[in-house]
């Protein structure tokens, strides 16, 4: 770059600092009143207007009517690329936190709005080119999982007819992710049997002595093996020695 004397230096290092807080970032107005204050000279537009060639050294002016400078722009573009990984990971994360497989980078990055890119047009002549990417950062996104409009078959029906067998009816929510694990294990049939044959097992007894449905799929509840029947009960005297008068035949 060219040496620019301190009078204009010091305004265009401060519209490169600025251009980071500006949106689109690496961008500044095309405005000599917001201009004058982002370059330090407040209302003083008269002296900003003094130096304003030299401090908009290296800014070109894109067809979105703003002024880019592309060293900033390239940077600026590395950061958000950055910021898109580190979110793409946390993305990650998450789906296999929810036992789902996760999209590629690439594929995930399909579910943010289309970048913004930035044509410099040069005052002189009709020479145009593209500077390089200038995404306009448009938020937090979350695209859309593979398999979403499927996701009703990711759970079956059997789920619901499991759970109004289950005796306790507490976190809905957590029982059907255990119950699709489970699913990997046996079939819906052998669920359906199991949980029956607990709820027959528990009936009458207090609430809080009755696993939960998710402790119970977490447990494998489903291959516990049903209680004995209980003996039948005999008074005290049944069980004694009879005397010798008793055993005789009566006449």
């Amino acid at each position: 770059m060219a040496m620019l004397p301190p009078e204009h230096f010091m305004p265009w290092f401060g519209l490169i600092l600025e251009a980071w807080h500006q949106l689109p970032a690496a961008s500044i107005p095309n405005d000599d009143i917001e201009l004058a204050s982002l370059a330090g000279f407040g209302r003083q537009v008269l002296q900003w207007q003094a130096v304003r060639d030299g401090a908009l050294y290296g800014w070109v002016l894109c067809s979105d009517g703003r002024f880019y400078h592309p060293v900033v722009a390239e940077k600026a573009n590395e950061a958000w690329m950055r910021r898109l990984e580190d979110r793409h990971r946390k993305y990650v994360s998450r789906e296999k936190k929810e036992d789902r497989e996760p999209l590629p980078f690439d594929e995930w990055l399909e579910g943010a709005s289309a970048p913004t890119h930035a044509h410099v047009t040069r005052k002189a002549g009709d020479v145009t080119k593209k500077t390089g990417d200038v995404t306009r950062k448009s938020g937090d996104f979350r695209p859309e999982r593979r398999g979403e409009e499927k996701r009703g078959e990711e759970i079956p029906d059997s789920f619901e007819q499991w759970w109004e067998a289950v005796p306790r009816k507490v976190a809905k929510g957590q029982a059907r992710k255990a119950y699709k694990t489970a699913l990997k294990k046996t079939d819906a049939e052998t669920l359906l049997a199991g949980i029956k044959r607990y709820a027959e097992a528990v009936r009458g007894k207090d609430a809080e002595y009755i696993r939960h449905a998710t402790t119970w799929l977490n447990g494998e509840g489903w291959l516990d093996e049903p209680d004995p029947p209980p003996a039948s009960k005999r008074e005290w005297w049944q069980d004694s020695p009879l005397p010798a008068y008793a055993k005789e035949p009566t006449a």
